[in-house]
């Protein structure tokens, strides 16, 4: 079935959608949606069995992303943790910043890794495999392996997260941009993809296999766009009377921003910024994750914390008692000021 005929709509952009992380799957997943065609699309969906599962896809996409972006970033000055107030965003955001692209990046893969899973699952009619390997080895009994039909997922993504945005008010050059980062998000699911085989021979040995492509997790596409992230570009301004809201398509895979980061090395509510004072770090490491980069020249300080386990290496004695030992236990760590 033709995606675009069941997500043919128009809209202002915004990523506000993600902040469904915080309801439960039972919950109204419409309710609050700022944007009144998407909200209007998700009721649509929402009451038609066949359709109701993309819905829930998206859901778990938007917790999968809030957690995936805070644990790719943990290490870093910027760590997520405005993310998670969503629809209640700050500068960080609402601006056309490199934090903005990330989210926009990841969520957008998120949408389409768990179209694709459950596609593969076959908890929704509209779409399936991509196909599925057919070998007279394979076990009947077991389920059939079935390739990720990425590309499909990709295309309801792409509707999902860039209609808006193409059909908004917004300026040209954050319409390109935006629409550049989530096509980067769904290239680099795609570059992504795992081959897993079923080997099958002589006494289950590999002499031949069977294989198929799944879709890689949402936590491995973080890790991977953290790297576009780390090198993203401004986007440059088009010629007057170029009105197009793409991007020039290149042979590299890069992720846009327009808008200047905070350095997020002080904590500022307007901005978006935490700041790093209390943050732990490791005082032997370079880059990030280091005390050096993470306390912005502010420096560190130790802490050190003793508890007493009273339940060491225990052991049962012969009639009929257990024994433990006492034994202190320090902890050190290091903390930006």
């Amino acid at each position: 079935m033709k995606i675009s005929s069941f997500l043919s709509f128009s809209g202002v952009f915004a990523i506000d959608w993600i902040g469904m992380h915080g309801k439960a799957v039972e919950d109204d997943l419409c309710d609050g949606l700022s944007d009144p065609l998407q909200d209007r699309l998700c009721r649509k969906f929402s009451k038609n069995h066949q359709t109701k599962g993309f819905m829930e896809a998206i859901h778990t996409a938007t917790i999968q992303t809030t957690n995936a972006c805070s644990s790719a970033m943990a290490n870093k000055r910027w760590n997520c943790e405005s993310l998670k107030s969503a629809p209640k965003f700050k500068r960080d955001l609402r601006k056309g910043t490199s934090e903005r692209a990330y989210v926009h990046a990841l969520s957008s893969a998120a949408v389409s890794i768990n179209i694709a899973n459950r596609c593969a699952r076959g908890d929704m009619g509209m779409c399936g495999c991509r196909y599925r390997p057919q070998d007279e080895y394979l076990d009947p009994t077991v389920s059939k392996p079935c390739e990720h039909d990425l590309k499909w997922a990709n295309e309801f993504s792409k509707q999902w997260t860039d209609a808006p945005i193409l059909r908004s008010d917004a300026k040209k050059r954050y319409q390109r941009m935006f629409t550049a980062d989530n096509n980067a998000g769904r290239e680099v699911a795609l570059q992504s993809m795992k081959t897993v085989c079923k080997c099958h021979g002589v006494s289950g040995s590999c002499t031949e296999k069977t294989c198929w492509k799944v879709s890689p997790t949402v936590e491995q596409v973080a890790e991977s766009l953290k790297n576009l992230y780390e090198s993203s570009v401004r986007l440059p301004k088009r010629r007057r009377n170029d009105d197009s809201n793409r991007v020039e398509r290149s042979s590299v895979l890069q992720m846009y921003y327009v808008d200047k980061s905070n350095d997020f090395c002080e904590a500022d509510r307007r901005s978006g910024s935490a700041g790093t004072a209390g943050r732990t770090c490791d005082p032997n490491a370079y880059g990030e994750g280091s005390c050096d980069h993470l306390c912005c020249g502010r420096g560190h300080k130790k802490v050190i914390e003793t508890s007493i386990n009273y339940n060491y290496n225990c052991r049962y004695v012969w009639c009929c008692r257990v024994e433990c030992d006492t034994v202190e236990e320090t902890t050190i760590t290091h903390v930006c000021k």
